[in-house]
C-alpha cells in the first residue's frame, strides 16, 4: 500500500516556511508539536472568526483558488505533524542518509517524492500499542475493554502492525486480537468499495522508514533524527519522531479551498449541500469535518458527529449521521467521516450529505445543528 506515501520525507528540514494549521487533537503519547505548530495555530485561530454557522444551511459557499504558478522547489517539502499542523519549506540538507539491510544509502533530496517514519523513528507510539496489546489480556474488564477501544480507534493503520502480536497462551488477549483483526479487515473492505479512495492521514504503520522516489521506494532507518528548519518564525528543530508523514506539492497545482456548513436537514439522497466546486477527474480531495447534529428521534440526548453511529439507523451501510460526499448526480456515496482524503474517479459538482436512514427523512423529524466543513482540492491544472 505504498501508493500512500506520496506522503512526504524525513529529512532535515532548512525551510522558508509557509505554515498551515488544522486543530486536532491526538492520544497524549504522540510527541508534542514543534514550534512551528504552536505559531501555526494563532494563524487558524484568527482565520476561525469568519467561518460559518454549522447550523446555517442556507449560507452559500465561498471558494477560494490559488494557483502555484512557480516551478517546483526541489528542496521544498510539506511536513504533516502528528498533531494536524502542516509545514511547508525548503529543506537545508542535500541528501537523507538511510541504513537498509543492503547498506548505507545516499537519497538526494530533489529525487524524494515522499516519506512516512516508522514506529522505530517513533518509540512511544510503538510502546503505546505494546502496552494496548498487553491490556488486553488484563483480569480487569474495564482495562480489557479500554484497550480494545484504543488499538481500535487507530483503525487502519494497524493493518499490518496487529498481525506482528501473538496472544502468549492469554484467551482473553486471543479473543480480543481476532476481533480487532476482524474489524480492522472489514474497515478496509469497507474503503476498497470506492476504489478512487486514498488516505494518506491512515496509511499502515510499518516498523521501518518508508521513503518513496519516483522509481522506487526505499525501506529502513533514516539517520536523521532531528532536522533544523529555516522559517520566517526563525530557526525551528523538527523531530524525525514528531513528523507522521510528508510529500511535495507538485509545479502548477492549482488549489481551491472552501469551508461549508452542512446542517442536519442536508439528507445525503435528498437535500445534499452543494459545495460549489467542481471537480475534474483525478483531482485529489482532503476533507476535514467537525460538529454535532442532535439525534432527537432518538432521545433529546442523541447526537451524532460526522463519523456518524449505526444505533442511529442505516443508510447505504453508513450510520446515522455519517458525513457523505458525492460527485454530480452519481448515487456513489464517498464516506467522509470526520477526515478522508480521495481522488475524484469523475467530473462533476462536489455535494455533502448525512447519511439518514430513508423513513427520516421528511419534516415530522428535526436534526438541529450541523457540520462544518473544510475542504482542499489540488489539481494539476486549472480549472475550466
Amino acid at each position: 500500500m505504498f501508493r500512500s506515501i506520496v506522503l512526504g520525507m524525513p529529512v532535515a528540514f532548512c525551510f522558508s516556511a509557509v505554515v498551515c494549521a488544522t486543530s486536532r487533537q491526538i492520544d497524549d503519547a504522540v510527541p508534542l508539536p514543534v514550534q512551528a505548530a504552536a505559531r501555526a495555530s494563532v494563524v487558524e485561530a484568527a482565520q476561525d472568526e469568519t467561518k460559518p454557522d454549522p447550523g446555517d444551511e442556507d449560507e452559500k459557499a465561498v471558494v477560494e483558488t490559488v494557483e502555484n504558478s512557480q516551478p517546483a522547489n526541489p528542496r521544498e517539502i510539506r511536513l504533516h505533524l502528528w498533531d494536524g499542523n502542516v509545514i511547508t519549506g525548503e529543506l537545508g540538507i542535500n541528501q537523507v542518509t538511510v541504513q537498509t539491510e543492503f547498506g548505507e544509502l545516499q537519497v538526494p533530496v530533489e529525487k524524494i517524492v515522499s516519506f512516512r517514519p516508522g514506529l522505530e523513528s517513533f518509540p512511544a507510539m510503538r510502546e503505546r500499542i505494546e502496552k494496548l496489546v498487553d491490556d488486553l489480556g488484563s483480569d480487569d474488564y474495564k482495562t480489557r475493554e479500554s484497550a480494545h477501544k484504543g488499538l481500535l480507534a487507530m483503525g487502519m493503520q494497524l493493518r499490518r502492525e496487529i498481525y506482528r502480536f501473538d496472544d502468549g497462551g492469554n484467551a482473553e488477549r486471543k479473543r480480543h486480537l481476532d476481533e480487532i483483526r476482524k474489524e480492522v479487515e472489514s474497515m478496509v473492505e469497507d474503503l476498497s468499495e470506492d476504489s478512487e479512495f486514498e488516505d494518506d492521514e491512515n496509511a499502515e504503520l510499518i516498523q521501518g522508514d518508508a521513503i518513496a522516489t519516483r522509481d522506487f521506494v526505499i525501506v529502513g532507518k533514516i539517520s536523521q533524527s532531528s532536522f533544523e528548519v529555516s522559517s520566517k518564525y526563525g530557526p525551528l528543530t523538527v523531530q524525525l519522531g514528531d513528523v507522521k508523514f510528508a510529500d511535495r506539492q507538485q509545479a502548477g497545482n492549482v488549489q481551491r479551498r472552501s469551508t461549508v456548513s452542512v446542517a442536519g436537514k442536508n439528507y445525503a439522497q435528498s437535500n445534499p449541500k452543494s459545495t460549489e466546486i467542481r471537480l475534474n477527474r483525478g483531482d485529489r480531495v482532503t476533507i476535514r469535518a467537525e460538529g454535532q447534529i442532535a439525534m432527537s428521534p432518538w432521545g433529546g440526548q442523541a447526537s451524532a458527529s460526522p463519523d456518524g453511529n449505526t444505533q442511529y439507523g442505516n443508510f447505504n451501510g453508513h450510520g446515522g449521521g455519517t458525513l457523505l460526499a458525492l460527485i454530480g448526480d452519481d448515487e456513489k456515496y464517498i464516506k467522509v467521516g470526520s477526515k478522508a482524503t480521495f481522488t475524484a474517479s469523475k467530473a462533476g459538482l462536489l455535494k455533502l450529505g448525512v447519511a439518514m436512514q430513508a423513513e427520516y427523512c421528511n419534516d415530522s423529524y428535526q436534526f438541529p445543528g450541523g457540520y462544518k466543513v473544510k475542504i482542499v482540492v489540488e489539481t494539476a491544472e486549472p480549472s475550466e
